[in-house]
């Protein structure tokens, strides 16, 4: 009797659920018809975004009209009214190739931990887009970021590393050592070996390392020791191509196995005693 029970209130769950689905899908912000939320454009935060440093979000309109009207939005929870954000020294916009570009200055932690969205419209589009929460990364080293956007046997991989503003303002207290590891092998990259070469942004701030001829051994986790009064280092990226993910799993099995075979051992031995 239970089961019958079950089994209908599993199907009014359901039902109603389809319902909520269908309406919520045709729901659109007031305009023209499909002018409205399911056709606006992409808007995207690029990465990586970074306490202390320039935030720059990129928005693409579907239907491009130099004429329109852009508004940059946040808010800090749902039921907050949205603050259309002034351009000033703080917020600057510009446009290029019909995509428009938001940089939020030298980024605080007021400027975090809000959500961000556009309004665009004119006398026949009106639409929002929302880009979700910024999330900014703070580091006492500094932030690593992937900056290859395909990663491929002998091809050419690049990493980025952000200082942190800590260590740019100190720069004579700590080091920079590029560093590999892979499973339990570690290893501090050299910049004269023909393998590896960093060279330094200075318009942004940062330095990035570009890896040539990128083979099976470079695969693995990289990150930045910045050494200092104490063990100070930044996040680790994980970096290898596609094909490895099958190595991979062999590797870790080969690791388990051979734990297992001297715990074993170890057992055996202690058994013996």
């Amino acid at each position: 009797m239970k089961t019958d029970t079950n089994i209908k209130m599993l199907r009014i769950f359901y039902k109603l659920s389809l319902i909520f689905f269908v309406i919520s899908s045709t729901v659109i912000t007031p305009g023209n018809g499909d002018d409205g939320l399911r056709k606006c454009g992409i808007l995207k935060l690029d990465k990586p975004t970074i306490l202390g440093r320039n935030v720059t979000f990129s928005f693409t309109p579907d239907m491009y009209d130099p004429n329109a009207i852009l508004e940059w939005q946040r808010r800090t929870y749902v039921r907050d009214q949205w603050q259309t954000l002034p351009f000033n020294n703080k917020f600057t916009q510009y446009e290029k190739n019909m995509t428009y570009h938001l940089i939020i200055t030298y980024s605080e932690e007021s400027d975090e931990k809000k959500l961000y969205r556009v309004h665009y419209y004119n006398e026949t589009i009106h639409c929002f887009k929302d880009v979700g929460t910024l999330r900014l990364e703070d580091n006492l080293c500094g932030v690593v970021n992937l900056r290859s956007e395909k990663v491929v046997e002998n091809g050419t991989v690049e990493i980025e590393y952000y200082p942190s503003t800590n260590v740019m303002r100190n720069s004579g207290s700590f080091k920079r050592e590029w560093r590999h590891t892979f499973g339990r092998a570690s290893q501090i990259l050299k910049l004269t070996d023909g393998n590896y070469q960093e060279t330094f942004d200075e318009e942004n701030n940062k330095y990035v390392l570009t890896i040539y001829m990128f083979n099976i051994s470079m695969n693995g986790e990289y990150y930045v020791d910045c050494g200092g009064s104490g063990a100070l280092y930044t996040k680790h990226i994980t970096v290898y191509f596609p094909g490895l993910c099958v190595f991979i799993i062999l590797h870790v099995i080969s690791i388990k196995q051979i734990e297992t075979k001297l715990s074993d051992q170890n057992h055996q031995c202690m058994t013996k005693v």
